[in-house]
């Protein structure tokens, strides 16, 4: 397996882990960080299936904008940048006291997650 799928399965790993917890009742805060690994995971995975490196989280990201939309434009604009929101979200979520969110406000971020992950899934395969 490579580390391309080994890191598509942790995707999906952490998609079933935000369902469970979505079931569950648990945290914005927890549910958001899930949210976040599955678009990471996947992320890097399409990037490795590239042959395209990147060694931190922003970088990731980075990569994912300027080389998925920016160069070779097979990602709308929006979508490409929807892995910089979720981090943010996930920053909030994970280090601030108060956070302004509500159920309302992940469905709208999953959606947009899970259209990412989608097109990502494309990129890859």
């Amino acid at each position: 397996m490579s580390d391309s799928e080994k890191y598509w399965d942790l995707c999906e790993t952490a998609l079933k882990d935000y369902e469970k917890g979505k079931e569950a009742g648990q945290s914005i805060r927890a549910l958001y960080n899930r949210l976040y690994y599955a678009s990471f995971y996947a992320a890097k995975s399409a990037l490795l299936s590239k042959e395209i490196e990147a060694k931190t989280h922003a970088g990731i990201a980075d990569k994912i904008f300027t080389t998925f939309y920016k160069k070779e434009n097979i990602l709308d604009k929006k979508t490409a940048a929807v892995l910089s929101q979720i981090q943010t979200k996930r920053d909030i979520s994970d280090y601030e006291i108060l956070i302004n969110e509500d159920m309302k406000d992940l469905r709208r971020m999953e959606e947009k997650v899970r259209n990412l992950i989608e097109e990502l899934e494309r990129i890859k395969n």
